[in-house]
């Protein structure tokens, strides 16, 4: 019986998602510009995100990233390390309380709920 795990990969142009926050809703999008040929370092790229509303309104709005164009960025270049966890999921940890994991297309065009209310 093999017990390995399949360990996802990254390619560049890989959306992240990173939702934080403690008593609101934020929403940061970042894009894989490229992966060193070990696979255990991937360079990302924040994205700017659009509004479906205002994250200020009662019940805050929708946020999509920004996933073509030339102004799609919002930041320069990071490298960060590739987790993976036990059933080989990639992972980032981009800082004590932000972690970002991928996500699908249809994931980003539907959206995550973002909410500055506090």
């Amino acid at each position: 019986m093999d017990t390995m795990t399949k360990r996802e990969t990254l390619t560049a142009g890989d959306i992240l998602h990173c939702g934080w926050g403690s008593d609101m809703s934020i929403n940061d999008y970042y894009e894989v510009t490229r992966v060193t040929p070990s696979g255990k370092t991937a360079y990302i790229r924040p994205l700017r995100k659009t509004y479906a509303g205002s994250p200020n309104d009662m019940g805050g709005c929708r946020a999509y990233p920004m996933v073509a164009g030339e102004g799609r960025f919002s930041g320069d270049e990071e490298a960060h390390r590739v987790h993976h966890f036990d059933d080989g999921r990639v992972y980032f940890r981009l800082s004590s309380f932000e972690f970002a994991f991928p996500m699908d297309m249809a994931e980003a065009a539907y959206g995550c709920h973002e909410d500055h209310n506090d």
